[in-house]
């Protein structure tokens, strides 16, 4: 199945249906010049295609997390509802419900800077509480609404691939969690992940 040009319907219809080979997905992304990049927490991101407020993005996430910038702020909330098939691998999920009167986090706002992104520490403090956990293995898949607070990580010892459609519904900067002690702000880059790079992460799927 090619997986070039492919509609918003006919994408979603193939993760449904486990017709996504990781491995064919792979080449043909890197044979259409698709961008890679390397997320702030680790995973290789990448934007396959875009339908108005419809966003699909493939995301691989290596089995070390030798690529993750600090500090590495795990819990943030998103501006769209996201549903995530897992492809290869263990995706582990946690949302979080926030309680305003808490003092163990500081929100801080995200805003984007060419390749930077960049965290800045609000006069708003908080608590957490677990309110849900996953465990999505290939084949499977996972959903977080927007605003909400969620952290996600790979659970494999090899790389684990996922498929990700966002659906925009949230005009507001994003949040992070952070520590009340932190920095006033924080930056980080998105840097160009390598053709080697992605051939080295697909070899160990």
């Amino acid at each position: 199945m090619s997986l070039s040009n492919l509609s918003s319907i006919e994408w979603n219809n193939a993760l449904k249906n486990n017709k996504i080979c990781p491995y064919e997905l792979i080449e043909v992304l890197l044979d259409n010049k698709h961008e890679f990049l390397w997320h702030p927490l680790g995973f290789v991101m990448c934007r396959v295609a875009r339908w108005e407020n419809l966003s699909l993005r493939v995301h691989i996430w290596p089995s070390h997390k030798g690529y993750q910038q600090t500090p590495a702020l795990l819990i943030h909330d998103h501006l769209f509802h996201l549903k995530s098939w897992v492809i290869s691998g263990e995706i582990e999920n946690k949302e979080y419900a926030i309680e305003h009167n808490g003092k163990d986090h500081a929100i801080y706002e995200a805003r984007y800077d060419g390749d930077k992104s960049i965290i800045e520490k609000t006069n708003v403090y908080c608590s957490k509480r677990l309110t849900k956990k996953s465990i999505c293995r290939a084949g499977s898949s996972y959903e977080v609404s927007s605003g909400v607070f969620h952290e996600s990580e790979s659970l494999s010892n090899r790389t684990t691939l996922t498929v990700c459609e966002t659906l925009d519904e949230i005009a507001r900067p994003p949040r992070v969690l952070g520590c009340v002690e932190g920095l006033f702000s924080y930056t980080y880059h998105r840097k160009q992940a390598t053709k080697d790079e992605i051939c080295e992460l697909a070899k160990e799927i």
